[in-house]
């Protein structure tokens, strides 16, 4: 009886850490990573995380003519272990006065600074099927 037990509690624990080591994995400085929205993923060590909030996508579609390029505006959050949080947002696209083909912005959390750089949004309006978008980020640690 007692060995059931410990197959069963071993079981339970080994499901357990499988099904949360997949949304543990963090990501690695300096390479490019995808988030969905309200995707979130941990940084390297005991860092933040980051959660991508919305995407705002009004990119004029492919093959279509519009009087304006539009852009991508994605939000992000990201939140220590503390419970602190700092949100920014980022643009591709027409942006403002000019046209960005990726953005930028330094986030500073807990005397840490992060440079989140927004590399594309997809999939680009009126090429794909799939309506979930997705933001292809990178960060560097400062």
């Amino acid at each position: 009886m007692k060995n059931i037990k410990k197959q069963v509690l071993f079981a339970v624990c080994l499901l357990s850490l499988l099904s949360t080591s997949c949304d543990k994995d963090p990501i690695q400085f300096y390479s490019p990573f995808e988030l969905g929205v309200n995707e979130s993923k941990n940084l390297p060590g005991n860092g933040p995380s980051i959660t991508l909030e919305s995407i705002n996508d009004s990119r004029c579609p492919a093959n279509a003519y519009c009087i304006r390029a539009g852009n991508a505006l994605v939000k992000l959050r990201m939140t220590d272990n503390s419970g602190a949080e700092v949100f920014g947002e980022l643009c591709i696209g027409f942006c403002d006065t000019k046209m960005q083909e990726e953005d930028s912005i330094v986030i500073r959390l807990n005397k840490t600074s992060y440079t989140v750089i927004l590399k594309s949004v997809s999939p680009y309006p009126g090429t794909g099927s799939t309506p979930d978008k997705k933001a292809s980020l990178l960060i560097r640690k400062e």
